[in-house]
Parts: C-alpha cells; sequence; structure tokens
C-alpha cells in the first residue's frame, strides 16, 4: 500500500557532500538532501554598494549583486541566506 503525501511537506536541500540521503519525518515531512555541482557561495564575498542598499535595503540590494548572472530562487536563497517569501508563506498557510 502506498503512502499519502497530500498534507506532507518536502523539502530539498543542496549539499557539498558527493552523495545524497533522505530524511523522513513521518507522517508530514520529508527531507531529499541532494549533491550540487560547485560552489553556490562566492568565496571573496558579494557586498552591494552603500547607497543601492540604502535605496532599496539590504537584503534587496544583496539579492539584486548575485543576480549579475542568472540564478533559481533556490539559489538565491542559498547563497544569501535568506528564505524566499514564497515558502515563507506556505509554510505559515500550511500549519493553520
Amino acid at each position: 500500500m502506498g503512502v499519502d503525501l497530500t498534507e506532507a511537506r518536502l523539502s530539498f536541500i543542496p549539499t557539498l557532500s558527493r552523495d545524497g540521503w533522505l530524511c523522513l519525518f513521518a507522517p508530514h515531512r520529508y527531507v531529499v538532501v541532494y549533491p550540487c555541482a560547485g560552489l553556490l557561495v562566492d568565496p571573496a564575498g558579494t557586498v552591494a554598494p552603500s547607497a543601492l542598499s540604502r535605496l532599496v535595503g539590504p537584503v534587496r540590494a544583496a539579492v539584486l549583486m548575485h543576480l549579475q548572472t542568472s540564478k533559481t530562487p533556490s539559489q538565491l536563497c542559498a547563497i544569501t541566506g535568506y528564505e524566499s517569501p514564497a515558502s515563507a508563506s506556505g509554510s505559515s498557510s500550511r500549519s493553520r
């Protein structure tokens, strides 16, 4: 018999490990940890100009500085350490 995942929360987490694994917190949370190719973080650190930070705010300025090349929302979250607004609102709506 199959597992009903209708109300389950599934997360995907990249890792620099060469192997992936599953974390099962039955019945509602499941995590897939998968290997990613290359580093997502710039070792030199990308710092937004203070004028840009004052204009749009420090978080938006940091995101804009990382968009000099195209990136997925997941990559932006990994690079900046900020949570996506979509995932933040999704998790709060599920807990109601």
